[in-house]
C-alpha cells in the first residue's frame, strides 16, 4: 500500500515537494475562507490522506502542518478542521506530536492511523455540512478510481457545500507498468496501476500515445495517461479538472502530476495562479541548490514571462471575440484568457492585458467589483 511522499522524512524537501507545497500555501487558505464563507456556520474541513511525519527533520513543515498552518491562520474568522490519515506506525507516531502543538492552539486536528481508504466514509461524515479539500499525496499509486468516484459523485456531489481535490499520480508508477505492458503484454502485473484508474483502458492509452510519438520515450505515454484519467474521472464526478506535471528539475521528465478537480470558476482561476506562484518558488529553489550561476535569475525569468505572456493573453481576447464573444466575466473564462500561459503567470498578467484594452477602447468595464476577475466586460464595436 502507500505511504505518503512526506512519510519517512530524513532530509530537506526536494525541488518537487517544493511545488505541491507552494500550491497547498497559496490555495488552501483562500479555498477555505471562501467556501466556508457561504455557510452557516463558517466551516471547512481540509484532508492529507497521506500525512507522513508532517514536519521535515530539518524544521521545515510538509503538507500535513502546512494544512495545521493554514487552518490558524483563519481561526477565529471560520472553523477549519484538518483530517491527517498515515499508515507507517513511526510516522504516524510523529505525525501525531506535530498535530499536539497545533491543537494546543485551539486547532482541530483529527488524526488516523491507518489505510486512507479505510477512512473514506469517515471523512465524509466529518466533512458534512461543511466544505471539503481532499489531498491525496501517496508516494506510489494513488486510492482506486472507483472509491474516489463513490465519494466525489455520491455524498460529494453538490456544488454546496464545495468539494474539491488534488491528487497526486505517479508519472514514474505509469511510465514502468507502461513499459512493462509493452514488453509482456497481457502477462505484466500491473493491478496496482489497474486499481486506481478504475480498468485496463490506460494500457492501450499508453502504448498508442508511445508509439504514435516513434517511440520517443514513455513519458509521452505518461502524459497521454494522465491526461484521460483526469477527464474520466472528472467526468464521473461531474468536476472540471486539470493536470500539472511536477518535475524535479527543469528539462527532466515529470516526477508526479498533480491532478486539481473543482466545480467552481473560482477554483479554476485561484489554482492557476497559485500554480504560477509555486512555479516561481520551485524555481527559486533550484536557483539556491544551483552550484553554477543560472543563465537568468528567477526575478529576470518572471519579469520575461509576464512580457511574453501579455500578447498571448491579449491575443486569446482577440480570438474569444472573434468568435462572437461580446460580454463576459474573465472568471468564466479563465481557460480561454490564459491559454497555454495558465499556471505559468499570474493573474496579475490577465489584469494589466484586461486594463491595457479598456484603456485602448477595445473593452469597457461595465462592472466595478473589488476582484478584477469577477467585473464584466464588454466589446465596443
Amino acid at each position: 500500500m502507500s505511504t505518503g511522499t512526506d512519510a519517512g522524512l530524513t532530509r530537506a524537501k526536494k525541488g518537487q515537494s517544493v511545488y505541491k507545497h507552494a500550491i497547498l500555501m497559496q490555495y488552501v487558505l483562500p479555498y477555505a475562507a471562501k467556501t466556508a464563507s457561504y455557510l452557516n456556520p463558517k466551516r471547512c474541513v481540509i484532508t492529507d490522506g497521506f500525512g507522513g511525519r508532517g514536519r521535515y527533520e530539518d524544521g521545515s513543515a510538509g503538507s500535513a502542518e502546512r494544512m495545521m498552518i493554514e487552518a490558524q491562520k483563519l481561526k477565529g474568522r471560520s472553523q477549519v478542521d484538518v483530517f491527517l490519515v498515515e499508515k507507517d506506525k513511526d510516522d504516524f507516531a510523529r505525525l501525531e506530536s506535530v498535530a499536539d502543538e497545533y491543537r494546543a492552539r485551539g486547532i482541530n486536528v483529527e488524526t488516523r492511523k491507518g489505510d486512507c481508504a479505510d477512512y473514506l466514509d469517515e471523512i465524509v461524515d466529518f466533512g458534512r455540512q461543511a466544505s471539503l479539500f481532499l489531498f491525496l499525496d501517496p508516494c506510489g499509486v494513488n486510492l482506486s478510481m472507483d472509491e474516489l468516484v463513490r465519494i466525489l459523485s455520491g455524498p460529494r456531489r453538490h456544488p454546496s457545500p464545495a468539494t474539491e481535490a488534488l491528487l497526486n499520480i505517479s508519472a514514474d508508477a505509469i511510465r514502468r507498468s507502461a513499459g512493462l505492458v509493452y514488453k509482456l503484454g497481457d502477462r505484466a502485473n500491473t493491478d496496482a496501476v489497474d486499481t486506481m484508474c478504475g480498468g485496463r483502458w490506460w494500457r492501450r492509452v499508453a502504448i498508442d500515445a508511445y508509439e504514435e510519438s516513434g517511440k520517443a520515450n514513455w513519458s509521452i505515454a505518461a502524459d497521454a495517461v494522465v491526461e484521460e484519467y483526469a477527464r474520466r474521472l472528472g467526468d464521473a464526478a461531474s468536476m472540471g479538472w486539470v493536470v500539472a506535471p511536477v518535475y524535479r528539475k527543469e528539462g527532466q521528465q515529470p516526477v508526479y502530476y498533480l491532478v486539481f478537480l473543482t466545480r467552481n470558476a473560482h477554483g479554476f482561476w485561484l489554482f492557476g495562479n497559485a500554480a504560477a506562484k509555486a512555479r516561481y518558488a520551485w524555481l527559486e529553489f533550484l536557483e539556491s541548490e544551483a552550484t553554477e550561476q543560472p543563465l537568468i535569475s528567477v526575478a529576470d525569468q518572471q519579469k520575461q514571462d509576464r512580457m511574453d505572456a501579455d500578447p498571448v493573453i491579449r491575443a486569446n481576447i482577440e480570438a474569444m471575440i472573434a468568435s462572437g464573444t461580446k460580454r463576459f466575466v474573465p472568471i468564466k473564462k479563465c481557460g480561454e484568457i490564459f491559454g497555454e500561459m495558465y499556471g505559468v503567470v499570474e493573474e496579475r498578467v490577465a489584469h494589466k492585458v484586461l486594463r491595457d484594452m479598456v484603456k485602448d477602447g477595445r473593452l469597457v468595464e461595465e462592472s466595478k467589483e473589488a476582484k478584477q476577475y469577477l467585473r464584466t466586460y464588454a466589446v465596443v464595436s
